[in-house]
């Protein structure tokens, strides 16, 4: 799993920002504040899932919660922790069990503060 958390790949894909930014209007509210606020409003919400479904040994939450936080962190740029998160459900797939990747959870949550605290860097205040 070392070779898992690579801290010398982007954390954020700055192209997938800069292509938000792109479809901004003129006069309208940014459009990339609104989905960054959005982003940490419900990434949090799935990684409390995450740390329930640890708790509770719950596979089925675990599973749903990782692919939500896969899909909507990948689309914000959060390239990397979309990958970690896509590489925890194939550890599910391996039927290893959750002794063996609790391990991940501190990793997570690492990974997802540090990707909110860099979007709430490029929000427009």
């Amino acid at each position: 799993m070392a070779d898992s958390f690579d801290n010398e790949e982007l954390c954020l894909d700055i192209s997938i920002l800069d292509g938000i930014r792109s479809l901004q209007n003129e006069g309208e509210p940014d459009v990339l504040t609104e989905l960054i606020n959005l982003y940490i409003k419900d990434s949090s919400a799935h990684m409390q899932r995450v740390s329930l479904a640890f708790s509770q040994k719950d596979e089925p939450l675990l599973r749903r919660s990782l692919h939500s936080l896969k899909g909507i962190s990948g689309n914000l740029g959060a390239t990397r922790f979309s990958r970690y998160c896509s590489e925890l459900n194939e550890q599910l797939d391996q039927h290893i069990t959750f002794e063996d990747l609790y391990a991940w959870l501190p990793k997570l949550q690492e990974e997802h503060e540090w990707v909110c605290e860099l979007l709430r860097a490029e929000r427009v205040d």
